[in-house]
This record gives C-alpha cells, structure tokens and sequence, in this order.
C-alpha cells in the first residue's frame, strides 16, 4: 500500500501523503494510532519496503504491482523519509 501511496503521489491524485493516510484511517478502517500508511511507511523505513518488494518482484516476474515505484526508490535511496521529502519538495515548490 505504501508503494501504491507513493504511485498515487507521482501521478498528482493526491497533494500531500497525509492526505492518503487520511483515507486509510478513514476511509479503510487502518489504525489511527498507526497515523496512516504513509507515516506507517516512514517508520518500517522506505529501504526496507522496497527490498520487501523487490524480493517479492524477483520471485512474481509477471505481477507488476511488486515494482517499486520511481518515489519508493528515490526514497530509499537517499536513505530519507517521505515527510522529510515532501517537506522540502513544498519548499522548493513555493520559490
């Protein structure tokens, strides 16, 4: 789902990642003291997702929804999470 979240990020169907874990808590039943999927996904830790979905990617060649998405990478790989992201990307938005 996070991977999902991150698609839905890309694609501009959401404005911000609270919005999605908004949804989730709301909408799916997710657990509210979790915060949502999104915060959720910061706290496992987006490297650790994406291997998640890498080895399941690996062993499914032909489900594509196991292929990380460009944002789960770019994540990952800077090693930062999605809040601290998306707070700096507003602020470069904004000059």
């Amino acid at each position: 789902m996070v991977n999902e979240g991150c698609k839905i990020l890309e694609e501009g169907i959401a404005i911000r990642p609270s919005d999605i874990d908004v949804v989730h808590v709301f909408g799916y039943g997710f657990p509210a003291y979790k915060g949502g999927i999104m915060f959720w996904g910061d706290l496992v830790g987006m490297e650790k997702i994406r291997d998640a979905l890498n080895q399941f990617s690996q062993k499914y060649p032909n489900v594509p929804y196991f292929k990380p998405s460009s944002l789960l990478n770019k994540l990952a790989d800077s090693k930062t999470t999605l809040a601290k992201y998306w707070k700096q990307q507003s602020k470069n938005s904004k000059l």
